[in-house]
This record gives structure tokens, sequence and C-alpha cells, in this order.
């Protein structure tokens, strides 16, 4: 199984900007990664149950972790006080934003290949 790369790029760039709009509302920010796969999937060349997770996975991850790594570390250089509150502050805030990023890193791995199944359902059909 060869991973199209080119569908896993577009399907980052949706997951940004989905999650971005999606972020407005709640209970609607999960969606970012659901679309973003199966967009990802809908470019790709393989569009078998395997390949399809797989394809969304890494689209629905890799572009859920972009978007809260920028948004954690830009948020945290705007208006963050560990700058200017000391080291002990600072390196307690980078680990935190290391869990967030790891978190979303796993949940948009588990959204994304829900979303590249959900992709696959709808091109076959």
């Amino acid at each position: 199984m060869e991973l199209d790369w080119k569908a896993v790029g577009i399907g980052i760039l949706v997951t940004i900007i989905a999650t971005f709009f999606a972020v407005s509302f709640p209970q609607t920010a999960f969606l970012g990664p659901i679309i973003g796969g199966l967009v990802a999937v809908y470019y790709a060349k393989n569009k078998d149950l395997q390949g399809a997770s797989v394809t969304g996975a890494f689209a629905g991850g890799l572009g859920y972790a972009i978007y809260s790594a920028l948004t954690t570390y830009i948020s945290e250089a705007l208006f963050g006080l560990s700058y200017r509150a000391g080291l002990a502050v600072q390196l307690t805030q980078s680990g935190t934003n290391l869990a967030i990023v790891t978190a979303s890193l796993i949940l948009g791995i588990v959204l994304g290949a829900i979303g590249g199944l959900f992709g696959t359902a709808i091109v076959k059909k």
C-alpha cells in the first residue's frame, strides 16, 4: 500500500481550515479531522478500506496537530505570561503545550480514520 502524499497534503489543509471555522462552535470542533480525512480519500488514488483509513488518519492527525500547535504556541506568544514570569513557568507551559499537541495528534488520527472510512463509503456509491 502506497500513501498518496498529494491527497494527504490537501486533507491537512482542509483539516486546518475546517477546524479553524468549526472552533467557533465548540460542539463542532471535532469535525475538522473528519472532513479532512474525507476530502483526502476523495482525492486519493487508493480507495480501499485500509488505504482510505490510513490516508484519512494521516490527513486528520497531522492537520489537527498542526492546527493545535499553531494556535497553542501563537496564543502563548501573544498573550502568555510565561516570558515575563520566569523559567519555571515557561517550562511548565511548554509541557502543557506539548501535551495538548500530542492529545490533538491522537484524536486527529482517530477522527481522520473515521473520516477516511466515510469518504470510502461516499466515493463507492
